[in-house]
């Protein structure tokens, strides 16, 4: 059969069971947490694809139950997505996503290393003890209870050489604020020594 030899299809007929469902749709999104924005949207492109697909859901056996599930599945298939962007991908979560230039890429790059060659300098320079408590602690993740087993150190000794460690290496850092720039904290450059 040709294209034009069909009949048109009938959007009275999906608007009217669009307008008896509408309400139960919103109820089942709703119960499922989404905002109402969101459900919205979902019915919308739901019923758009019923249009699209030339959906007679009068011919359906149970019109109601075929959308609702329909719409289960869309709302199924939301999460899903949302889920593939972690709280990691904060940035793909804007309205307007935008993916950074090469250049910007590089210059980024190019501010962690210097960043991280200024702290190697840095912690380079401290005290051995410093350096030790340091290491322990934010390399290989030890406690303080730990770093004091490992090294025969007081409790307090333990707390003032990593006390004296981290302000000379966040002294250094200010010292060059154009590269701390945006709260870089001091945990993130810490997992930067790991490469040497």
């Amino acid at each position: 059969m040709h294209e034009d030899c069909k009949p048109a299809y009938d959007c009275e007929k999906l608007y009217r069971i669009f307008e008896e469902v509408y309400d139960q749709l919103l109820g089942i999104g709703r119960m499922r947490r989404l905002e109402e924005a969101i459900q919205k949207d979902l019915i919308h492109e739901l019923f758009l694809s019923f249009y699209e697909k030339k959906i007679d859901l009068e011919l359906v056996t149970n019109p109601t139950s075929y959308i609702v599930t329909a719409y289960k599945r869309k709302i199924i298939d939301f999460y899903r997505e949302s889920a593939r962007f972690s709280v990691d991908d904060s940035w793909m979560n804007h309205s307007l996503t935008l993916m950074p230039s090469p250049e910007s890429t590089l210059i980024e790059k190019e501010r962690i290393l210097e960043l991280s060659g200024l702290l190697r300098k840095s912690y380079d320079q401290l005290p051995d003890r410093c350096k030790k408590a340091i290491y322990l602690k934010y390399y290989k993740g030890l406690t303080a209870a730990a770093i004091q087993q490992e090294t025969g150190w007081s409790a307090q000794s333990t707390y003032n050489y990593l006390s004296i460690g981290l302000k000379q290496l966040k002294a250094s850092l200010e010292l060059h604020p154009q590269l701390a720039k945006g709260g870089v904290s001091l945990l993130v450059l810490f997992l930067l020594l790991q490469q040497f």
